[in-house]
């Protein structure tokens, strides 16, 4: 099977949960909604993030209070492109002070037809196994 055909049908979002400092908030017009009432992310270097919004979450924890501690939720997205539009945001994030702590999370959300049937879930498996690294690194987690 090849990669297009694994990826076929799959529709995913991600939940970036993340410190970010609260100065970067307000120069770049990030306005941070309550948990599960997120705003909208506004353009960050340039570029729009329709879709995208941030939320606070309770369960997120930094010794500084100039550094906020939200999640980034994703709209959901498709193939190649959904996934380099995910590399494209966590790079605009990071490049405005996002940074990860032991009480962050990365959280992967998916969405298959055919995902309960036996053949499908052992692709997910299967694709899941051979990213596992890559997906730990996403999340800043040691391998």
């Amino acid at each position: 099977m090849t990669g297009s055909a694994t990826l076929k049908g799959i529709k995913f979002s991600v939940e970036v949960e993340c410190g970010i400092p609260r100065a970067a908030l307000d120069a770049n017009g990030i306005r941070v909604g309550g948990y599960h009432n997120g705003r909208q992310v506004p353009a960050i270097n340039g570029r729009e993030w329709t879709g995208w919004t941030v939320e606070s979450d309770s369960s997120l924890h930094s010794g500084a209070y100039s550094r906020a501690m939200v999640e980034f939720v994703g709209p959901v997205l498709q193939g190649a492109e959904g996934m380099q539009e995910v590399a494209d945001f966590l790079a605009a994030i990071r490049s405005i002070g996002a940074r990860v702590n032991n009480s962050c999370g990365l959280h992967i959300n998916i969405s298959h037809p055919d995902l309960f049937k036996v053949a499908a879930l052992r692709r997910l498996i299967r694709l899941t196994a051979r990213h596992e690294q890559a997906l730990w690194a996403i999340n800043g987690s040691p391998s």
